[in-house]
């Protein structure tokens, strides 16, 4: 799974006062896309190679801006930073040797080590948080960072935000020796998946598992078993 990253070790310890060193990784997004570095090409599996920028990098490549980094979390010694480039999507001319990428782009195609993508879809999570509540939905007044845990404040009405998790369930339906798998519709490339979706107010996460496999496929289950958890950006 996606968290699996072992030997390194993910820490999201909330620390809102620790600023980035040189080598430290800045996480600069513009929408949906993530600004990445371009290594080389592999001539072999004829895709690029790609890397995360430093704060040093970040410092270099766009100089004059004064977006600050926000501490996110750390893969082993190394921290991660949001930094805020609202007018990122509006440059025409990136630097040559940099480029907005997604994060399923970056992990599919860009050979990075597993850490890499997690790092990407967590910090993709985070920073979108971040972007969307840069007011407060009662008052509209600017929100501020926690201090003492991972949320945003209203400095006016006093609200509180935390980051939004959506629970949902993928479910392995199983006769025998077979597994049930769904395909999606109106998709170029043709993608086989297990049933999957949302849990909804008041359900259960038995009661979604029993909903997601009625609604896509019309058949009840039973003897459900938990099997593994995951986080997911």
């Amino acid at each position: 799974m996606i968290q699996d990253i072992a030997p390194k070790t993910f820490d999201n310890t909330y620390r809102p006062d620790k600023l980035p060193a040189a080598d430290d990784i800045a996480m600069v997004f513009a929408g949906e896309q993530l600004l990445v570095r371009t290594l080389h090409h592999d001539e072999e599996a004829d895709a690029p190679h790609y890397a995360l920028l430093t704060s040093a990098d970040l410092t270099a490549r766009f100089p004059g801006t004064d977006a600050k980094g926000l501490f996110l979390f750390s893969i082993d010694d190394t921290s991660y930073y949001f930094f805020d480039y609202a007018a990122l999507s509006e440059i025409d001319d990136l630097p040559a040797d940099c480029l907005l990428l997604t994060v399923r782009k970056l992990r599919s195609e860009g050979h990075c080590e597993r850490h890499v993508s997690f790092a990407a879809f967590t910090a993709l999570h985070l920073c979108r948080w971040y972007q969307e509540n840069r007011y407060c939905g009662s008052c509209g007044t600017k929100t501020l960072p926690a201090i003492q845990e991972r949320a945003l404040d209203c400095p006016s009405c006093n609200r509180r935000l935390y980051p939004r998790i959506a629970p949902a369930v993928i479910v392995g339906v199983t006769n025998g020796d077979e597994i049930l798998l769904t395909r999606y519709a109106n998709r170029y490339h043709a993608f086989h998946a297990l049933v999957a979706g949302y849990n909804e107010i008041g359900e259960t996460l038995e009661d979604t598992v029993h909903r997601e496999v009625m609604e896509e496929v019309g058949l009840r289950v039973k003897n459900i078993r938990y099997y593994k958890s995951q986080p997911w950006g």
